[in-house]
């Protein structure tokens, strides 16, 4: 087929005609060798102008493939060594009765899929999306060499959407051979456990731990919350029928400082088969000091609630809220103040404040407070409070003091803020830890940060409404973990202001790691300002409890050093980090590693899933001891036969030899005849 479009043809043959006439016109009546040269030149410039306009022409042809065969094998942690051992098999069956006569295409899932041969992140297993398996299926579809689609997996799926079943259909059979047991023995299981994760050595803690009992005779089932080896707690659970769940509360009173590990442990009078989800194992920091923190405003406003909330559920301090109308009150370690300072009288206290090295969190909504900054940064900011607008925010990947929690959809999740339309580039004494996003594009403008100059900490907030954050995800989560969180680390931070701080320090992302799993850490080596730097050289060590060291290997990134730690054992290792001129300048922490995972919790396989997913592609469900019925299905579907293809393939005139000789041999024929009839 030739594609060519009508306004190509409709230029060419006008201009073709043009050309011609304009030629012969005088000779056109003389002879027929002129009427024929004549009629070459219009041939020849009507196909060099419609080259001009590259027409196409499209070629069918037909190829003989060999059969494909697609294979997606389950590496999730729940089947992963039992799936490799059936598709061993598989491959080994269908080698026996195919040979070469098929293509076989395999690829691994669990939060994704890989081609097979390809290294399947750790961490990804813990996790297993069908969805992504449906999807991948129909895009390879496409290929019609395709012929059918075989699933090895125990169907248990934990992330994603449920596949979509409703015209999933297919002219490619998909089947589905199911691993492990379907069958619900008695299990019972820890679902959740919630804890602040710092905490004071002189005040409780609550622990919430989630329980499930499934297909479990209604009989007396203990529950322990331990302190390293130590019992502290025990309850006692009733359920009410086979399947049941409930949540219970621990008040804890810490009995040592640092990072204490405790452990959640569930034990019935009944064997059961899946132990590994009997025990979480969770990390808690226990400090031994308070600070006496004032909640200043210039008029009332629900941010301050809101801090006062967060303050009380997660650091537990002294906490005044008073009006600085009527002067600041002395004796405290952190001031906020909101609306605070408004005229030069509320400016001069604030000073004195900062003049005694007291660290400060500012909510900067009218110019009186923002000269605090500009004196803070030694910078005119430029702020004008005349115009103010709604922004949401994003955190900053690359902030220094500490890192932050949640994520970028969490934060995004908080909804918007009230901030003053200001644009303004700050000095590099200032770190911002929070983005303003306007209309969903985040901006280089800073929404809240932290400035830290000769020892003394500060925080600055450009604008208010951070109550709206707490009210949103107590209305998504039902709690406000992600924003209480967020208030204790920068008061932390803040509380820290003015002490010799550690000149080496290791963050973690979370204390209880799981085999196998990668987990990356970041550690900050500060000067003797308190700023992070990265001049110097810092090693990092893995130790196991027999004192055995495993070097990890040091990026610099920014102001920071990071790795990646990845235990090969379970049991607790301490993650030490220190300065290789100086290994006496040091920071240590320890983890533990544990065989548990979302996947080890749930070993129940889904064979209902699995029926689903192949009858509504066309294909059977199989267990797993009936693969010869699998190869017999799969030879009915074309399988080791070859097909005709029907192939199309487009190519421009430019790419044809042939036109190129025939536009020569015409413009050859057209000077041939002006030459014999002497016109050349």
């Amino acid at each position: 087929m030739i594609d060519i479009p009508w306004y190509a043809l409709l230029s060419a043959i006008i201009i073709a005609l043009g050309v011609s006439y304009l030629v012969y016109f005088k000779d056109f009546q003389l002879g027929k060798l002129w009427k024929t040269a004549a009629i070459l030149r219009f041939f020849a410039a009507f196909l060099l102008v419609l080259l001009f306009f590259a027409p196409t022409i499209t070629l069918k042809t037909n190829k003989i493939v060999k059969s494909k065969l697609l294979i997606y094998r389950d590496a999730s942690a729940s089947c992963d060594s039992l799936s490799l051992k059936i598709n061993k098999k598989i491959d080994s069956l269908l080698n026996l009765k195919f040979g070469n006569s098929i293509n076989v295409e395999a690829f691994e899932f669990a939060k994704d899929i890989v081609s097979k041969g390809n290294k399947m992140p750790n961490d990804m297993k813990q996790f297993t999306r069908f969805d992504q398996v449906i999807k991948h299926f129909k895009q390879q579809t496409k290929d019609e060499s395709v012929t059918a689609a075989l699933v090895i997996s125990d169907g248990i799926m934990n992330q994603g959407q449920l596949p979509n079943f409703v015209g999933n259909l297919t002219k490619v059979p998909l089947y589905a051979v199911g691993l492990g047991d379907s069958v619900q023995y008695p299990d019972l299981m820890i679902t959740g456990c919630l804890a602040n994760d710092q905490v004071y050595k002189e005040n409780t803690f609550v622990v919430e731990g989630s329980f499930e009992a499934k297909k479990f005779p209604i009989a007396n089932v203990e529950i322990q919350l331990k302190e390293g080896n130590r019992i502290i707690q025990s309850k006692n659970w009733l359920p009410g029928n086979e399947n049941d769940f409930t949540k219970l509360i621990f008040d804890v009173k810490p009995s040592k400082i640092g990072w204490v590990k405790y452990s959640l442990q569930i034990n019935g009078k009944i064997e059961e088969k899946n132990a590994l989800n009997n025990t979480r194992d969770f990390w808690v920091q226990v400090v031994d000091e308070k600070k006496k923190i004032h909640l200043v405003y210039g008029k009332p406003h629900p941010d301050i609630k809101s801090l006062k909330l967060a303050l009380e559920s997660k650091v537990q301090n002294d906490i005044s809220i008073y009006s600085g109308l009527s002067g600041l009150k002395s004796g405290a370690d952190i001031y906020v103040f909101h609306g605070f300072p408004t005229n030069k009288n509320e400016l001069n206290a604030v000073m004195n404040v900062i003049q005694k090295r007291t660290p400060i969190w500012v909510f900067i909504d009218n110019p009186v407070n923002a000269t605090l900054l500009s004196g803070q940064l030694n910078q005119n900011i430029g702020a004008t409070f005349n115009q103010w607008q709604e922004v949401a925010t994003n955190w900053n990947e690359n902030y220094g003091p500490f890192l932050l929690g949640g994520t970028e959809n969490q934060w995004k999740s908080l909804g918007a803020v009230n901030t003053p339309l200001t644009r303004f580039t700050l000095n590099g004494d200032f770190q911002t830890q929070l983005f303003q996003k306007w209309n969903g594009i985040q901006t280089n403008y800073p929404l809240f940060g932290s400035c830290e100059k000769e020892g003394l900490r500060s925080l600055w907030f450009f604008g208010n409404g951070i109550w709206k954050w707490r009210m949103n995800e107590g209305r998504i989560n039902n709690e406000s973990k992600l924003f209480d969180e967020w208030v204790s680390k920068n008061i932390l931070w803040l509380g820290a202001s003015g002490k010799k701080q550690k000149e080496i320090q290791i963050s973690l992302p979370n204390r209880a790691f799981l085999l196998g799993s990668e987990q990356n850490i970041t550690i900050t080596h500060f000067d003797q300002t308190g700023l992070p730097q990265n001049k110097d050289e810092i090693e990092v060590f893995l130790i196991d409890s027999l004192g055995v060291k495993i070097q990890l290997p040091v990026n610099k990134n920014l102001n920071k050093y990071q790795c990646v730690v990845n235990p090969k054992f379970v049991g607790n290792f301490k993650v030490r980090a220190f300065l290789k001129s100086n290994p006496a300048i040091f920071d240590e922490q320890i983890v533990s590693v544990s065989h548990f995972g979302l996947e080890q919790s749930n070993t129940t396989a889904n064979f209902d899933l699995l029926r689903q997913i192949s009858h509504a592609n066309g294909g059977r469900f199989y267990v797993g001891n009936s693969l010869n019925g699998v190869i017999d299905d799969l030879s009915k579907n074309l399988i080791g036969t070859e097909r005709i293809v029907e192939q199309e393939k487009s190519l421009s005139f430019m790419q044809i030899s042939g036109v190129m000789f025939l536009l020569v041999f015409i413009f050859a024929g057209e000077w041939f005849l002006r030459k014999w009839l002497g016109k050349i």
